[in-house]
């Protein structure tokens, strides 16, 4: 009964057949070797578990354990070399499940392997417990190994540096933080900044357990930015100290700056000039 119900093949079906024409092709060299180990009495009694052809050609996963009739003082049949007893079961539920979570699991490790986003987990003590190559070559390393050894985040020294103080702050109030910008430093002594995102894990007493982040290097956005604001500061300086009037406009002609060497000479301040034509201020000088 229990062959119809989970292969749907009647109980007669196999009499004077053999079973591996139903076998799937990439279980057969599998099943064979278990066998032979049933017929050599070297067969430790762990099951085997293969894919059998159902009667409506559907494959369905076996769970199998294999026993040699010639050893069963039982039976009183005469039964030919390489007879053998199977006890199966279906476990195809278990089995998709455990090979959807096998797919999940390489398409996981293949993004952690492969992406330039840098994958990191830390623990509150500063130990650095897991990162991905992105951030092992990020910060100038050779492997993991050689990173976690050489980087101790509570380092004091290091640790100001990074700033690490905020960050545990910031964790520990939010639970989180996004898009969070800090400044790491390389084996070789550069700095290089990241944008950061991160998420604090608690024990069941509340306590911090880990941290879990993902970085992006940043450098060049972040020097650029550095950049600009500095040239736009020095403007600014520039425009606020010059003796020399000095009026912007926009594209249409309105005012955008002026300065106040520029509101010294006309009695105009910065505030009337701000958003007027150019042209309609200098008719009232």
């Amino acid at each position: 009964p229990s062959i119809h119900r989970i292969l749907g093949y009647e109980k007669d079906y196999f009499i004077g057949k053999t079973p591996f024409t139903l076998i799937h092709q990439d279980d057969l060299e599998l099943l064979r070797n278990e066998l032979q180990k049933v017929n050599e009495k070297t067969n430790e009694g762990i099951p085997s578990t293969f894919r059998l052809k159902k009667a409506d050609n559907e494959w369905v996963w076996l769970e199998a354990i294999a026993g040699n009739l010639l050893d069963n003082e039982v039976s009183t049949q005469k039964l030919p070399d390489g007879s053998y007893q199977l006890l199966m079961r279906d476990i195809t539920d278990r089995k998709t499940s455990e090979l959807a979570l096998k797919d999940s699991e390489e398409r996981y490790r293949s993004i952690y392997e492969n992406t330039s986003i840098g994958i990191y987990r830390t623990n509150p003590e500063g130990k650095i417990l897991m990162a991905n190559p992105a951030i092992v070559k990020m910060l100038g390393y050779d492997s993991f190994e050689e990173l976690s050894s050489a980087i101790d985040l509570e380092d004091e020294e290091y640790a100001e540096f990074i700033n690490r103080k905020h960050y545990l702050e910031l964790l520990e109030k939010e639970g989180m933080l996004e898009n969070a910008i800090f400044r790491w430093r390389r084996r070789d002594g550069k700095t290089i900044y990241v944008c950061e995102n991160a998420k604090a894990y608690k024990n069941e007493d509340g306590t911090m357990n880990y941290f879990e982040g993902t970085v992006e290097d940043i450098t060049e956005r972040e020097l650029s930015r550095q950049a600009l604001q500095k040239s736009e500061e020095s403007l600014r300086a520039f425009l606020d100290y010059s003796l020399m009037a000095v009026s912007m406009t926009d594209e249409n002609g309105n005012i955008v700056e002026w300065n106040p060497a520029s509101e010294r000479m006309s009695g105009i301040s910065k505030d009337e000039a701000n958003g007027k034509p150019l042209w309609d201020i200098l008719l009232l000088l």
